[in-house]
């Protein structure tokens, strides 16, 4: 009897060692699979972090630091032998400064005579024209009496890009043509007659063609480089006005990828 509760006990000892054991060796595992998932965190955190960085600095210096390049080289275009008055012709149809003022102002309205526009979208209602206008930044030109005589023309800003991203190669004999012409015939309406009527309308009507030809070469079959790609051409045009003519962001997009690449990879891990 003795003998039999000698060996009774031995074996409860064991069994209770190796359940300690297991229990003890599951608890690590828990705990080391908790550490991963906190360096896995800890890791994601810091490339959205990094990522975060390099948006707002390269927005902000967008912003905040771009100029335009010096007007000198504008004498060398002619303003008007890019605009089109007839119907595109098929070639066309395929081929897909005023200083800075650094007076602080909270908004247009706090200017004499309101901010400069950009006149698009035109459409004919009951004796007068709907549009949608985009606003030219105080900081780069202000009008300077109640009719905005001063203020550029949409045939200006679309001149003034063909001269900020000229290029060297001939648009039409580049792999992928010239970038589709922009049709300024609303902005163009509006400013030659001031009076929103019916006799604005019959002006707008005569000219409905009236388009401006962009002249640099298409980087790609879409024309990822052109103003009509991706939002409206107006809205692109004004926006690159505004901003001081940026560079292509292709580096940032390289920069953005990259990162996501290595917060895939250390997740992964």
């Amino acid at each position: 009897m003795s003998e039999y509760g000698e060996i009774e006990t031995n074996d409860t000892v064991e069994e209770t060692e190796s359940f300690d054991i297991e229990n003890s060796l599951e608890k690590k595992s828990i705990s080391k699979d908790n550490t991963f998932s906190k360096k896995k965190l800890i890791i994601f955190i810091f490339i959205l972090f990094i990522l975060g960085y390099f948006i707002f600095v390269y927005i902000f210096s967008s912003l905040m630091f771009s100029s335009p390049s010096p007007d000198l080289n504008i004498e060398d275009f002619n303003f008007t032998e890019d605009i089109i008055y007839s119907p595109l012709s098929t070639s066309d149809l395929t081929a897909s400064a005023f200083p800075h003022s650094h007076h602080h102002r909270k908004s247009c309205d706090d200017l004499q005579y309101g901010c400069c526009k950009i006149y698009s979208q035109c459409k004919i209602k009951n004796g007068y024209l709907d549009y949608r206008e985009d606003t030219l930044t105080y900081y780069k030109i202000i009008p300077r009496d109640r009719i905005h005589s001063n203020c550029y023309s949409l045939d200006y800003l679309v001149h003034m890009w063909n001269v900020e991203y000229q290029s060297d190669e001939n648009c039409h004999n580049s792999k992928f043509g010239c970038c589709s012409p922009i049709n300024t015939a609303c902005d163009f309406s509006l400013r030659n007659k001031r009076e929103n009527n019916q006799d604005t309308i019959d002006f707008f009507k005569q000219h409905l063609h009236h388009s401006h030809r962009i002249t640099i070469p298409k980087k790609d079959k879409p024309g990822s480089n052109c103003p009509d790609f991706g939002q409206d051409s107006t809205f692109n045009i004004v926006y690159a006005f505004n901003h001081g003519y940026p560079e292509p962001i292709d580096d940032l997009y390289f920069i953005i990828g990259m990162l996501f690449f290595l917060c895939f990879l250390g997740l992964s891990k």
